[in-house]
């Protein structure tokens, strides 16, 4: 009897160890998946937010986006009318049109200061093709809207030299056709085709002087 006792008082005990040993293992279990439950509901917290931000910064985005596109826009049609009205005011004035045949509608008198000015405004706005007439005798040096333009006469080597350059792209690469041409009847001598050397931070076009007309021509095509 005694031995029956003891086998069930030892039963009882393993079974009551088996059981604490199982509701420890369970509380651990729970406050594991409580922890877990935890940092699952602050990752989502914080998810939540980053998505806010990402959202609102998307919204700041497309804001900022379509203020661009309008200013681009504004700018844009500004520009247009710009070069509109200097082009309109270019073919008022004498010797900037861009083609050889503007010279057959009549005689047309060299470039000073103003209409330098003018054609490096054009420039500046993206304009490819200009057209340059100087009298011989006289140097310029004139400066507009971030560009430059010199010209030099042929009185000590027998060439005339032209350098044209900009801040931006420290001298774009042109073509010049040139030619010499007199004052009186308007005849047009030593044609030639050239293309321009960069000179520093400038492009130069160098021209020999075969005559003493008056006037010198460079129709310019920038590349």
């Amino acid at each position: 009897m005694k031995r029956i006792n003891s086998k069930l008082e030892s039963d009882f005990l393993e079974n009551k160890r088996i059981i604490e040993q199982l509701a420890e293992e369970n509380e651990l279990e729970r406050e594991n998946l409580e922890n877990k439950m935890v940092e699952l509901r602050r990752l989502n917290t914080k998810l939540k937010s980053e998505l806010e931000e990402a959202r609102k910064t998307i919204m700041l985005l497309k804001t900022n986006s379509e203020s661009e596109r309008r200013e681009f826009k504004d700018e844009a049609k500004k520009m247009e009318k710009e070069i509109k009205m200097l082009r309109q005011k270019c073919g008022d004035m004498p010797g900037i049109g861009h083609f050889w045949p503007s010279e057959k509608k009549g005689v047309k008198d060299f470039m000073e200061k103003e209409e330098l000015t003018t054609v490096l405004h054009l420039l500046s706005t993206g304009e490819k093709k200009v057209h340059l007439k100087f009298m011989r005798q006289y140097n310029w040096k004139v400066e507009e809207a971030g560009w430059t333009l010199q010209f030099k006469t042929a009185t000590e080597d027998g060439h005339y030299y032209l350098w044209i350059g900009n801040k931006e792209t420290r001298g774009l690469k042109f073509k010049a056709s040139c030619q010499e041409i007199c004052k009186i009847d308007g005849e047009e001598a030593n044609q030639q085709e050239l293309k321009s050397a960069k000179d520093g931070l400038r492009q130069c076009i160098k021209y020999k002087r075969l005559t003493f007309f008056d006037y010198v021509r460079f129709n310019l095509t920038f590349l």
